[in-house]
């Protein structure tokens, strides 16, 4: 799917770190969902920026490696998870996290229940799946 000349739909021809294929390299058990977006951040900050130089020759300055948000990241779990890649294994108390959810009650009392964390895991026999390779295609082409 082209506009106006660009390749569209989440997936860009030799990136750094393609998502689709570093969430199934790097999804081996049941992994906290934002542990594997620190691990798949400091993986894109550690790579190497490639700066275009400028016409005169001289590197332009202010080149900035850019990251997918964390909402970004969640949205490509979803579709991991609609596609059969990877199953939900469930919330699990999180003892390290420093805060839990607050809620104030009508009576002004402040109750602070523990914090929450969604684990997920690859679904057996979906490694060598082609919908890795570029995840936004295989979501439309399931869709209809």
């Amino acid at each position: 799917m082209t506009t106006g000349g660009r390749p569209r739909g989440g997936y860009k021809e030799n990136p750094d770190i393609q998502l689709g294929p570093w969430i199934r390299d790097h999804l081996t058990a049941p992994t906290y969902a934002g542990q594997l977006y620190g691990d798949y951040k400091a993986a894109v900050l550690a790579e190497p920026l490639h700066i275009k130089q400028k016409a005169s020759g001289r590197p332009r300055k202010g080149g900035k490696r850019r990251v997918i948000s964390l909402h970004g990241f969640m949205t490509y779990l979803y579709i991991c998870r609609r596609l059969g890649l990877i199953r939900y294994t469930g919330d699990t108390e999180v003892a390290d996290m420093p805060l839990g959810v607050a809620a104030i009650e009508p009576g002004g009392q402040t109750i602070t229940q523990p914090a929450r964390a969604l684990y997920f895991e690859m679904v057996p026999g979906q490694r060598g799946s082609i919908a890795w390779n570029n995840l936004w295609q295989a979501y439309r082409e399931a869709l209809g």
